[in-house]
């Protein structure tokens, strides 16, 4: 449980542990700069002098605008007619301050080429605004491998203002915490509070700049803020943002992807600048078509790599070739090469084996062993490293040696001559998770299929929780399926169907009162009322929706503090969404259509919400373990007919919910899969009821009893 000062702490910041990742996960995955960074490396051919100047993502410039460019500078931009500048304008004053030792710095940073996503010519005031927040300790949402300049035209002594930076290791932290991509309302400028409370040595840095100097940091690995100028000073900056590129930012201009002014989203500038690299290449290919002959394109022997069964390097372009793809060193292959391959007479046929053994004697005789590793030989070694690490680890990927179940390597065969097997005998999971006995407090909520699960648990005398029951008429209250006395609850309180997984966040968000919640009481055709945040409850009157509000939501905080095991099961991918952001727990009634749009919710989104369920829940329980399954029920109806046939969307809506729930459990402790959909769609013979959608007792039955195999002591 959370303590006075942390609980102020979070109601002051709102605090988000590790949002970050999903910030990284987006930019760096989804929005393909990894893949751009990959790109731009393999296409970086030129040698370049390795910069010394960055120490910790950061580097300082001095006097890289002269007196006369910022005379000519404030002519064109002092009055604000130059706010809005020509691409030309402003890509004469680029090319003045990305000078050759800049240029270096960022290829070196960057182990490529780059692009100059945006520029900014600012004025900052000392005068506070609502609107400006850069001042608040920050990091910028965006790819982890960007890098931004900020070049000043007046000095720190003439206004006051600099750029702060903290350092590495407590952004880290912060970042661990919760403060960093929080928020933007909650930001402050005086976070010493928070840093006391964890510990955190914040270091800070407040470089002392004069005219014409030019910062360099990653916006995403420095906290940073803004040091208001003193009274009655300005000061003027230009900024520039960089990614990786496979191409020269100049070169990109005629390729179609120029620098836009006042900022720029992250989001498609990665695949625009592959898509420019495309171009180039397709124009370059054509070029080199017309101008070359066919010999060109004969095959050169020599460089013919040949790999036999034993992976065998039987030639020197072979070798070299290996060489290459262990170190990213290039000098440092050349010179193994050339030890191994001698006066160029020396024999090469040796296994890839053979050939690590080479290379770790060579280490062995090379290395200082009584004195300090210089950086670089500890790299070459990491370097080795990994590609043994990888190597073995690619060989023995189908082996059953070490594999937690060696049967599920192989797709069963139950016509297969030596190990027949059917899949109708199986349970598809690999690993065991013994997180709790019979007696540990469980609670279940999700779709319909959730409800089955929760009847089974209570048949079976698991610790259930139940929390809330709809047992006295008196309330004016009504479960779908449950009969006042009934002995088996529906769920472990009256949340009713969660068929998304916004709709699993609401529930925290409700308990906790971290969000607010209008509310909509939806009259039906029979007279009853029905909160649309509750599916399948209902109440005979609006007095009783009023009256049982607020024992509701005390309900759920007693479960979500008290339960130690809880079973979601997502359902739907598709959702209705108010204009507030809030989401309904199923499909909307009549009379409410037009507060809402239909969603079709990604990946990312659905992880989100998950997590920070999670997040949220452990903030008030601190032990609680979430086990997630996929409900092999199918859509009832789709939204998105228009182009999806109901089989179609429903085929997505389980495919980008089983993607999310992979990533989640990948990237979060205590999270855990149970694969019930895997066991009725793939391993149960006959699992459905006659309307094909419900599955039948002894299914259910079925996964309660993989779910003890895999969790229950």
């Amino acid at each position: 449980m959370m303590n006075n000062i942390e609980m102020e702490l979070q109601e002051k910041y709102k605090l988000r542990p590790n949002v970050y990742k999903n910030s990284d996960d987006f930019h760096d995955k989804q929005c393909a700069y990894d893949t751009l960074l990959n790109h731009s490396r393999e296409s970086c051919h030129y040698h370049f002098e390795h910069s010394s100047v960055f120490n910790n993502h950061f580097a300082m410039f001095p006097s890289i605008i002269n007196a006369s460019d910022i005379d000519e500078f404030f002519t064109h931009y002092a009055d604000g007619s130059g706010a809005r500048t020509s691409l030309e304008k402003a890509i004469d004053l680029i090319e003045k301050i990305v000078t050759p030792e800049i240029d270096n710095a960022i290829k070196s940073y960057f182990g490529s080429d780059y692009a100059v996503l945006w520029y900014n010519w600012s004025v900052v005031e000392a005068a506070d605004s609502p609107k400006f927040t850069a001042n608040k300790w920050h990091c910028d949402a965006g790819p982890t491998t960007h890098l931004k300049t900020i070049t000043y035209f007046d000095s720190t002594s003439d206004h006051g203002s600099t750029t702060r930076l903290g350092d590495v290791k407590s952004t880290q932290r912060l970042k661990e915490v919760g403060y960093l991509l929080n928020d933007i309302r909650y930001r402050q400028v005086d976070i010493s509070d928070l840093t006391d409370f964890y510990d955190i040595n914040f270091q800070v840095e407040e470089p002392n700049l004069n005219a014409g100097d030019t910062i360099m940091f990653n916006p995403t690995k420095r906290i940073h803020q803004i040091k208001r100028p003193k009274e009655g000073c300005n000061r003027h900056c230009f900024t520039l943002c960089y990614i990786p590129s496979p191409l020269h930012w100049k070169k990109l201009i005629q390729y179609g992807f120029s620098p836009l002014q006042g900022g720029r989203s992250f989001e498609y500038a990665a695949r625009e600048i592959l898509a420019a690299y495309d171009k180039y290449n397709t124009k370059s290919e054509q070029k080199e078509c017309v101008e070359t002959s066919p010999e060109h394109n004969a095959v050169d022997t020599e460089k013919i790599i040949e790999l036999d069964i034993y992976g065998k390097i039987n030639s020197h372009y072979s070798l070299l070739h290996h060489l290459e793809n262990i170190f990213e060193d290039k000098e440092y292959c050349l010179r193994l090469y050339t030890n191994i391959v001698g006066n160029g007479n020396a024999c090469i046929n040796f296994t890839v084996d053979e050939l690590l053994v080479k290379l770790k004697q060579s280490f062995r005789n090379d290395l200082n062993w009584n004195g300090i590793f210089n950086p670089k030989d500890i790299k070459n070694l990491q370097d080795l490293i990994s590609f043994e690490k990888n190597f073995y680890h690619s060989a023995n990927r189908y082996h059953k040696k070490e594999k937690p179940d060696p049967n599920a390597i192989m797709w069963p065969d139950p016509k297969h001559k030596k190990h027949p097997r059917s899949r109708f005998d199986i349970l598809p999971y690999v690993k065991n998770h013994k997180i709790m006995d019979m007696s540990t407090p469980v609670a279940s909520a999700g779709s319909c299929f959730a409800f089955e699960i929760a009847r089974a648990l209570q048949e079976q005398k698991f610790n259930y929780l139940v929390e809330e029951r709809a047992d006295d008429p008196r309330d004016g209250i009504i479960v779908d399926g449950y009969q006042a006395g009934d002995k088996y609850a529906k769920f472990s309180a009256n949340y009713g169907i969660l068929f998304n997984t916004p709709s699993l966040l609401q529930l925290a968000q409700r308990a906790f009162n971290l969000r607010h919640f209008e509310q909509y009481c939806n009259k039906l055709e029979n007279g009853m009322y029905m909160n649309p945040y509750r599916e399948n409850v209902f109440f005979v009157n609006k007095q009783s929706y009023i009256n049982d509000y607020p024992k509701h939501i005390a309900a759920v905080r007693r479960v979500l503090t008290k339960v130690k095991v809880m079973i979601f099961t997502a359902g739907l991918n598709e959702c209705w969404q108010l204009r507030d952001g809030t989401v309904l727990s199923r499909n909307p009634k009549s009379g409410f259509y037009h507060l809402l749009k239909h969603r079709v919710l990604s990946v990312q989104e659905n992880i989100e919400c998950m997590s920070r369920f999670v997040e949220i829940v452990r903030r008030y329980n601190p032990d609680f373990k979430l086990v997630i399954s996929l409900s092999p029920i199918p859509l009832l109806a789709t939204g998105r007919s228009e182009t999806h046939h109901i089989i179609d969307a429903n085929v997505h809506s389980k495919s980008v919910l089983k993607v999310a729930i992979d990533e989640l459990i990948q990237n979060y402790e205590n999270i855990y899969y149970l694969p019930s959909y895997e066991l009725i769609k793939e391993c149960s013979q006959d699992p459905w009821e006659g309307d094909h959608r419900h599955v039948t007792r002894e299914t259910v039955n079925r996964v309660v009893a993989m779910f003890k195999e895999i969790f229950v002591v």
